[in-house]
């Protein structure tokens, strides 16, 4: 039999393999993920959706999805084979999340943490992987404390002035506290304290010390650095020259209804 004439050179072959794998590695390749451009604000306590979109849009049904944190695992949560994986999950967020496959079939997913704590706050990772290729997006979830209504008292006379005292608890993040005037000008605090709680969340302590007769009265503000929602509460001070009479503090510090009460020289 005569051979078969060869119209191509030693190789040719190898790399028209190697062409094709390439073009075919490229065509798997060819998604990217994208999350929110902005940082997600929730409430703390409430149910927070953290959104991943691949595109070009496409199915990831079929793909491994797996959301984490700092460390790849243990992870948030994690889906494969069609169905979420309990095995690698971290322990804070067991029972408090789920993957919404609403949307996957266009390649949108969304993580559904329920129940949000301070310790929530952060970044998260989405991450998609087909076959050898993955690809990710990074989401920001900011949590939001509003603590209570600020809780002003005085503490009693010092520097020839009167010392006042502003607390409030159960704020996420540290809250901004500003004092302020009848006529809304800022008084510098002179001293501020914080610790968290367990739960992670701020109580700060604030003190004033008013010389100033004509005040009238203090305001004290605490704000949410993120949301810019605030709470204030008010404090009547007597007038200065009579309430330095040490027995006019006594009689307020001692009667709740002092704001009642005539002070007289």
């Amino acid at each position: 039999m005569a051979d078969f004439p060869s119209f191509f050179p030693t190789g040719f072959f190898s790399i028209l393999a190697l062409l094709q794998m390439s073009t075919w590695c490229s065509a798997v390749s060819k998604f990217s993920v994208k999350g929110p451009a902005q940082p997600i604000l929730v409430l703390l306590g409430a149910d927070a959706s953290l959104p991943c979109q691949l595109f070009p849009e496409q199915s990831a049904a079929h793909m491994q999805i797996r959301w984490y944190r700092a460390q790849f695992s243990p992870a948030v949560l994690v889906y494969q084979n069609g169905q979420e994986q309990g095995g690698e999950q971290m322990l804070e967020y067991r029972g408090r999340t789920e993957l919404v496959q609403d949307s996957i079939g266009r390649g949108t997913v969304t993580l559904l943490i329920q129940q949000i704590r301070a310790s929530d706050d952060g970044q998260y990772r989405c991450h998609f992987k087909e076959g050898y290729i993955s690809q990710e997006a990074i989401v920001e979830l900011h949590v939001i404390g509003l603590g209570a209504a600020p809780h002003v008292h005085m503490m009693g006379p010092e520097d020839d002035g009167i010392r006042v005292l502003c607390s409030s608890g159960g704020w996420f993040p540290k809250p901004r506290v500003q004092w302020s005037d009848m006529a809304g000008a800022k008084l510098p605090s002179l001293s501020e304290s914080q610790s968290q709680d367990g739960d992670g969340l701020f109580h700060v302590e604030a003190s004033l010390v008013v010389t100033d007769s004509s005040l009238g009265n203090v305001t004290c503000s605490f704000q949410n650095p993120l949301s810019g929602q605030e709470k204030v509460s008010a404090l009547f001070l007597p007038d200065q020259r009579k309430a330095l009479y040490k027995e006019d503090w006594k009689k307020a510090l001692l009667y709740p209804d002092w704001r009642k009460e005539l002070f007289k020289p």
